[in-house]
């Protein structure tokens, strides 16, 4: 987003023309950690964004009300940074003992967890063996138990998103 509000529609109406003249099919919108002004611009984009990429750490609040507006109006939430914001959480009983129930690493566990919850967690690595690990996480999942656990760490909304309408762990992607 940009400094203001109305540079920010001002950016998004000359994007919503390039969707309308075929140059672009989606439109999305990065490092944006405020709901309120999530939902202003949602409510006033003619062309909804379909994907939100924002850094995923605990200083950010891990983005619980924004993954929750994400969810309830079929955004895609990609979170970036997954890995190297949380290695405190990573090292959590609830992280470490997912990890050991599926003969995982704790990461696999972060990576397959933002997964069940329909958001596409985004890699920096520039390793094949780093590549594959986070591939592996699909190859799993953290049981129900696991996930109210891991929500207790990464989904702490305030607000108006404090009691969603379905929790947001059974959500399997945008409608």
């Amino acid at each position: 987003p940009l400094e203001t509000h109305e540079r920010t529609m001002e950016a998004w109406r000359a994007m919503e023309r390039q969707v309308e003249l075929g140059f672009v099919t989606q439109l999305g919108i990065s490092n944006l950690h405020d709901v309120r002004r999530f939902e202003r611009i949602y409510q006033e984009a003619a062309v909804k964004p379909r994907v939100l990429q924002n850094r995923f750490s605990p200083q950010l609040g891990h983005d619980a009300e924004i993954r929750i507006f994400c969810q309830r109006h079929g955004i895609i939430y990609q979170p970036f940074w997954v890995l190297s914001a949380n290695g405190q959480q990573l090292k959590s009983p609830a992280v470490t003992a997912a990890a050991l129930a599926h003969h995982v690493d704790p990461e696999q566990v972060l990576f397959s967890y933002l997964r069940q919850q329909g958001a596409q967690p985004l890699s920096g690595t520039t390793s094949t063996v780093y590549m594959k690990d986070n591939l592996a996480s699909s190859d799993f999942a953290p049981s129900r138990a696991e996930m109210r656990e891991l929500d207790g760490i990464f989904l702490r909304p305030r607000g108006d998103y404090a009691a969603p309408r379905r929790r947001i762990t059974t959500w399997r992607g945008p409608r």
